[in-house]
C-alpha cells in the first residue's frame, strides 16, 4: 500500500479555504446587496446576487444576541472533529479500501446492485 502525506491534503485545503474567504471578503467589500449589486452574467438569465444569511441553512436563526456567534463557535468545532476524524481514516487506509471495493463491486457487476 503506498501511504499517501497527509500535509498535501491539508495544505491544498488551506489553499481552498483561503480563496473562498478572500473572494467572500472581496464580494462583501465591492458588491451591493440585493438588486443594487447585481452582476448580470449571461443576460436576464443568470444573474451574481450578494446576499446575507442572518443565521444557519434555511434562514433558521437562534434567537438571542450572542446566536451567530454560539453557531461560529460550533462549526469551528465540527471543521477540527472532521477533520481529525477524516486523517485518522486515510491513516487506516480506509478510502483506499472503500475505493477497491467500489471498483471491485462494479467490475464483477454488483449483485445488490441489480
Amino acid at each position: 500500500m503506498i501511504r499517501k502525506n497527509p500535509l498535501k491534503f491539508f495544505l491544498l485545503t488551506l489553499i481552498l479555504i483561503l480563496l473562498d474567504q478572500g473572494v467572500k471578503l472581496a464580494v462583501h467589500f465591492y458588491m451591493a446587496p440585493g438588486f443594487a449589486g447585481q452582476i448580470k452574467l449571461a443576460g436576464d438569465w443568470l444573474k451574481l446576487h450578494y446576499v446575507l444569511n442572518p443565521g444557519m441553512a434555511f434562514g433558521m436563526q437562534l434567537g438571542y444576541e450572542y446566536g451567530k456567534l454560539l453557531l461560529s463557535i460550533f462549526r469551528l468545532f465540527a471543521m477540527v472533529g472532521i477533520g481529525y476524524y477524516l486523517v485518522n481514516l486515510a491513516h487506516r487506509g480506509a478510502p483506499e479500501r472503500f475505493a477497491m471495493g467500489n471498483g471491485n463491486d462494479s467490475g464483477r457487476g454488483c449483485r445488490q446492485c441489480n
